[in-house]
């Protein structure tokens, strides 16, 4: 079974445990380097996959394509190996409201020198909003040839309610974790700490959305 977009191999150790044979797929030799040599590893793009037609039983996709200008051809080429009528998912995270945790942590963050990178400016406003709904995400499958197309909207609890976990979760974020990491221990426990105050007086629990496209490659 395919994992297009593996990054560091949770949804293969997953697949590992469920008697399934993954191969992990990744544009990072980096992120692949943190599965380990139970799983046969590729380095290579989601939207020119490596792999002759029809190499793979089934494939999953977890929040992968939502990083893409052009999400429809990674699940054309995400089909395309997949064997006839085999299983195609993957998973967005789905457009939601502000979160008032999330605003305060970046809030603070703000205060303390913090600009977004531009690579996530574009994924909130360009590549995201692509597949952040159901419809959308339904568009990009048919558009790419897959069959039987279904979206599950669901909304997911994680867990995280308690200030201290929410904090620890905002800031492990891929944008805002090495901001962090560069500031002087003595003022990252001060922003750790006026961040998880604000968020004990104002935050909310975080409750992600999350749409999974399941289908199946064409005849």
């Amino acid at each position: 079974m395919l994992d297009a977009g593996a990054g560091t191999g949770a949804v293969c150790r997953a697949l590992r445990d469920a008697r399934a044979t993954p191969i992990a797929l990744d544009s990072s030799a980096d992120m692949l380097a943190q599965i380990g040599s139970a799983t046969l590893a590729v380095v290579g793009d989601i939207c020119a996959q490596p792999f002759l037609d029809a190499s793979f039983d089934a494939a999953v996709s977890t929040f992968t394509i939502s990083h893409l200008e052009n999400p429809e051809q990674a699940l054309l080429e995400t089909r395309r190996v997949v064997r006839p009528q085999g299983l195609v998912i993957a998973a967005v995270f789905g457009a939601t409201s502000s979160n008032a945790s999330k605003d305060a942590v970046d809030r603070i963050a703000v205060e303390y020198g913090f600009v977004a990178p531009a690579w996530h400016e574009t994924l909130k406003t360009r590549t995201e909003p692509l597949t952040n709904v159901p419809g959308r995400l339904r568009a990009c499958a048919e558009a790419a040839g897959l069959r039987d197309v279904s979206i599950d909207d669901v909304i997911v609890d994680p867990g995280l309610d308690s200030p201290e976990a929410l904090v620890e979760y905002r800031i492990g974020m891929a944008h805002l974790a090495p901001f962090v990491s560069s500031l002087a221990a003595g003022e990252r426990e001060l922003f750790i700490r006026r961040a998880t105050a604000e968020v004990a007086r104002s935050g909310q629990a975080i409750r992600p959305r999350v749409l999974i496209l399941s289908s199946r490659a064409s005849e």
